[in-house]
């Protein structure tokens, strides 16, 4: 990974369900909702004043009452987009529920306190069924979803192997069976995961880089891809790859908050509006302070910030 070009791939570890299996997150892939509706109301309330000068410099009458039913209809737009968006990922997130649930039954049924000894044969057909998995989801390269699913099944074996372990004799024959499977897992239950955090992450960033969508998609995926390197970093902090990423994830959510407040800054002091732009300005340089990039990014963002503040500062003299 490069610095700026990091191979970049949720926070809180998943929890365990009453059978085993791990609950999947259930934030969505997206900015919040109070984030989102407020940009939406940010956006209409703009395109409100847009439309109402458009309307008001040809001699409309009435200006504000197209103004205000473009502005509501855009509302509306956004609100049906986000639940159709809230919709497909509540089915995508139960449809990996179930697939998850499905490849691990043979697992979690053997899990609780009242469970029957792991036999040496039982350990070793536990074994082939996680290594089967390990070579499919190798095969599926820039597939997250089966390393993920891998990581689970590893995840499951080591957690009830460790409760084996602690209720078996010493002199007993399966505990050097179990030992060995467990320092076999243990290798690929940090391969998968890391596998997966860069392999999801990438993806989201691909979709956080594209200027061709609006600012809380790519803001939301940043995050999200922030989410999946912390998931990760939870069972292996020292990961100076995944540091290193959630670094670089980090970094480029800085810049594009601060580029987008720059942004309408700028488009403020095209309109004119000069009040508008500086506050958007002064605002920025307060965000600036708060966000994880370097003192050097900082500065040369700043000095250039004051440039356009003096700039406005001028005008209004």
């Amino acid at each position: 990974m490069g610095t700026r070009q990091k191979s970049v791939s949720l926070s809180n570890r998943s929890r365990i369900g009453q059978n085993g299996v791990p609950r999947l997150a259930r934030r969505p892939f997206w900015a919040g909702a109070l984030r989102y509706y407020f940009l939406s109301f940010a956006i209409a309330f703009t395109l409100f004043f847009v439309v109402w000068a458009l309307l008001f410099d040809s001699g409309e009458s009435a200006p504000y009452l197209p103004a205000g039913m473009i502005a509501g209809l855009f509302l509306i737009a956004a609100v049906v987009l986000r639940e159709i968006l809230l919709g497909r990922a509540r089915r995508e997130r139960f449809e990996a529920q179930l697939r998850l649930e499905e490849n691990l039954r043979a697992v979690s049924s053997m899990s609780g306190a009242k469970r029957a000894k792991l036999s040496i044969r039982r350990n070793d057909a536990m074994l082939e069924k996680i290594f089967k998995f390990s070579e499919a989801s190798r095969a599926l390269n820039g597939a997250p979803d089966g390393h993920w699913e891998t990581f689970v099944l590893c995840d499951s074996y080591l957690r009830m192997t460790k409760d084996e372990i602690e209720r078996t004799s010493l002199n007993s024959p399966r505990l050097p069976a179990i030992n060995k499977g467990r320092r076999k897992v243990k290798r690929l239950h940090r391969h998968h995961l890391i596998q997966w955090a860069r392999t999801k992450s990438g993806q989201l960033m691909t979709t956080a880089s594209s200027v061709e969508r609006g600012f809380a998609d790519r803001i939301g995926a940043t995050e999200s891809a922030a989410e999946s390197l912390k998931r990760a970093l939870e069972f292996y902090p020292r990961e100076k790859e995944l540091q290193d990423s959630l670094e670089a994830v980090g970094e480029f959510g800085a810049s594009l908050r601060i580029s987008h407040k720059l942004e309408q800054a700028n488009r403020a002091s095209q309109r004119g509006d000069r009040k508008r732009a500086y506050s958007i300005y002064r605002d920025a340089l307060q965000t600036l302070q708060r966000e994880s990039l370097s003192k050097q990014d900082k500065n040369l963002i700043a000095e250039s910030i004051h440039a356009e503040l003096l700039k406005l500062q001028n005008h209004a003299d």
